[in-house]
């Protein structure tokens, strides 16, 4: 493990226990008086409560300090210095700015590149893609997400598969669209239309169906 990384825990750890013994002494639920298992089991759960606290707000801290570092990743380090970017708050009073700093630097690099750069700067992000890249993006393929059925009209089409997997009762496509009119006469007849009536309706035009 990374030596940094692990002194960076061994200051979480230290935090959060002193946090939970804390509050497992002193709190609204002191524990002097209980008995020492008792005391014990508090102790633990309040030290992990605490630390189900304390981690996003360090991990929060984390991201805005990768974000701000992100200017020296794209060769842009002295923006750092400019007390306009400089702070959170500053950077949220000249967002237009920034909005057009990153319009500006964007088509310098693919989308690859720039995930790559904010992933080694661990700042949350993720691609966009387009359209067409859907069918080749890797994690669709593994899910089986897209495949090609044959319709009756237009040839083979690609369906967007159902999103879910249930073992017992797996979803499927079993019907392409139906043409226009194709279940006109069902509809009719399950509605209680006589065969004769249908035949009159189609007679007069009223009634179509696919050719």
């Amino acid at each position: 493990m990374n030596s940094g990384l692990a002194r960076r825990l061994g200051v979480e750890l230290f935090i959060v226990s002193a946090i939970g013994a804390a509050l497992g002494l002193i709190g609204p639920f002191g524990t002097f008086a209980m008995p020492g298992g008792a005391r014990m089991a508090y102790w633990i759960i309040f030290i992990i409560a605490g630390y189900a606290c304390f981690r996003p707000i360090l991990w929060l801290g984390d991201v805005m300090s990768a974000t701000l570092s992100l200017p020296a990743w794209v060769g842009r380090s002295e923006v750092l210095q400019d007390p306009r970017y400089s702070t959170i708050n500053a950077r949220s009073m000249h967002i237009g700015d920034m909005y057009a700093m990153v319009e500006a630097i964007a088509p310098s690099k693919t989308t690859a590149e720039w995930v790559k750069l904010l992933d080694q700067a661990q700042i949350p992000n993720a691609p966009v893609s387009k359209p067409a890249d859907l069918f080749e993006d890797p994690h669709l393929i593994w899910r089986k997400l897209f495949k090609k059925y044959p319709h009756p009209s237009e040839g083979e089409i690609m369906m967007v598969e159902p999103p879910m997997t249930m073992s017992k009762t797996p979803p499927s496509i079993r019907t392409m669209a139906p043409l226009q009119g194709q279940d006109s006469r069902a509809v009719l007849a399950e509605a209680g239309v006589t065969a004769a009536d249908i035949e009159a309706l189609k007679t007069s035009g009223a009634l179509i169906e696919p050719s």
